[in-house]
This record gives C-alpha cells, sequence and structure tokens, in this order.
C-alpha cells in the first residue's frame, strides 16, 4: 500500500461525505494551524504590541475577542473545506451561497471592524500624542481617545467598511452592474 492509498482510505460518512484519512488530517493540520496561530498572536505578539502603544485594558479585550474570533471563522472554514461539507444553502442561476460564504461574510466583517478599530482607535491616537506638546505628567490619553474618535475615526470606519461592503458582495458573487457608460 503506498502513501496515496493510505491517505483514501475511507473511515467513516458524515452528512453523506466520505471522510478519509487525509480529509481527517487536513482538519487535524487546520485546527493545529489555528491554535498555533492563535498562540501566537494572543499570546505572544498581542500583548507586546499593547504594552507597546499603551492600548487600555477594556480596548485590550475587545481586540483580543475579535481576533479569537477571526481565528475560529478561519478554522471552521478550514474544516468546512477539508470534509467537503460546504453545503448550499440556496443556489439559483445567478448566485449560489453556501455555508462557507456567509461565514466568509463575517469574517469580512470582523476583520473590518478590528482594522477600523486600529485606524481609529491607535493611528489617530498616536497623531494627536504625536502633535500635542509632550507635558511632564504625560499625555491625557482619555481625552484623546474621546476627541479621536470623530470625525477622523469616522473618515476610517466609513472607508473600511465600504471596502467590506465590496469584499462580501464579490464573495457572494453579487455582480451587478449599476450604470452603463457608452
Amino acid at each position: 500500500m503506498d502513501l496515496s492509498e493510505f491517505f483514501q482510505q475511507q473511515l467513516f460518512d458524515l452528512f453523506g461525505q466520505q471522510i478519509t484519512i487525509g480529509r481527517l488530517s487536513m482538519a487535524v493540520l487546520t485546527i493545529l494551524g489555528i491554535l498555533g496561530l492563535s498562540w501566537l498572536i494572543l499570546g505572544k505578539l498581542l500583548p507586546r504590541y499593547f504594552e507597546r502603544e499603551k492600548v487600555r485594558t477594556s480596548n485590550r479585550a475587545k481586540v483580543s475577542r475579535s481576533i479569537r474570533l477571526i481565528l475560529y471563522l478561519i478554522g471552521f472554514i478550514g474544516i468546512l473545506w477539508s470534509f467537503r461539507l460546504d453545503a448550499i444553502l440556496y443556489e439559483n442561476t445567478e448566485i449560489t451561497i453556501r455555508i462557507s460564504t456567509l461565514l466568509e461574510a463575517l469574517l469580512i466583517l470582523q476583520f473590518a471592524n478590528t482594522l477600523e478599530w486600529i485606524f481609529s482607535k491607535v493611528i489617530v491616537y498616536n497623531y494627536y500624542t504625536l502633535r500635542q506638546p509632550q507635558e511632564e505628567e504625560g499625555v491625557d490619553s482619555e481625552g484623546i481617545a474621546k476627541t479621536s474618535d470623530r470625525p477622523a475615526g469616522g473618515l476610517v470606519q466609513y472607508a473600511v467598511y465600504a471596502i467590506a461592503v465590496i469584499l462580501i458582495l464579490n464573495s457572494f458573487e453579487l455582480d451587478y452592474v449599476l450604470f452603463h457608460f457608452e
């Protein structure tokens, strides 16, 4: 028995799909990859970043939760693809909506939410702290955070969510022509 025959051996059926050793191996590798990435991002990189940027505790929990949800969604999509369990929820002549399509839309929105937070809270905050003269007591981070939410943060929010909507429409294969130019 060669290696390809080994990975093609059927273990069991799940929702009408044959689960082989190869598919199970891909699912296990996906889970291990997501756990490793989670450990790297949430355990090592993010705490260093939070300390360097002096991020408030409430914002730390919010960003950590958002990144954790992103990683879970990626892992769930990977498991669906590895077991080929990506069921069709709706189909017509123009579009096909699968479970993974909805999960991709959630992933895009969550990623946009995280990017919007990073841009509005960190970059705008750093911009204001560099512009203000440094006092001996330091910069009032609470005051800057309150004033930097809008209008600059609002522009970032609109831009990030507009890109997210375009990506979601693309993932749903909704390619409607709004205007014809001749």
